[in-house]
């Protein structure tokens, strides 16, 4: 049985600061792979949890 999901408002609660860092390293290709790799598996995580999601419309 697929879980319902709801959201009262898609406004955020509040504020995220998102803090970020870079990092050289001697192995550019190896750092391309690992993050094309990365995004293609977020995406199909994130795929497969929208084929559970059912949209339903509501008429005024």
């Amino acid at each position: 049985m697929p879980r319902k999901l709801r959201r009262r408002s898609f406004t955020p609660k509040e504020e995220y600061v998102y803090l970020t860092h870079s990092i050289k390293n001697d192995k550019e290709e190896e750092s391309r792979v690992l993050l094309e790799n990365y995004k293609v598996l977020l995406q199909d995580a994130l795929d497969r949890l929208w084929d559970g999601v059912q949209v339903k419309r509501k008429e005024g």
